[in-house]
């Protein structure tokens, strides 16, 4: 499910159809990644995210930005921390992101 997401301060023609095309490469990626999560749910976290960069001038890094962000908070609402092997895990202690969708576990 696709949303359009507004864009306020598009310069050029081509910028949203840009960002559409990587806003929906982001999304397909993290689909294959968390299956167990459901393609909506990631398309609303996705898209909240990425709305937070709508006004940033420099483009190329909001899609990592937004991957990188949704990942985290992906794995942190299903419990999944990567532990890099013969090291324990850090302690998580972060302020809850205002982007946060409820994603039901499906396991």
């Amino acid at each position: 499910m696709r949303h359009s997401i507004p864009r306020e301060a598009a310069g050029d023609a081509t910028e949203p159809r840009i960002d559409d095309e990587r806003l929906g490469a982001t999304q397909r990626e993290l689909r294959l990644e968390f299956p167990s999560v459901t393609p909506d749910e990631i398309d609303m976290l996705v898209e909240g995210i990425w709305m937070h960069y709508e006004t940033a001038r420099v483009r190329d890094f909001v899609p990592l930005l937004v991957r990188r962000q949704a990942r985290e908070e992906l794995r942190e609402i299903l419990q999944v921390t990567p532990v890099p092997s013969g090291s324990a895990p850090e302690p998580r202690s972060r302020r809850p992101s205002p982007h946060r969708v409820a994603v039901q576990q499906s396991w």
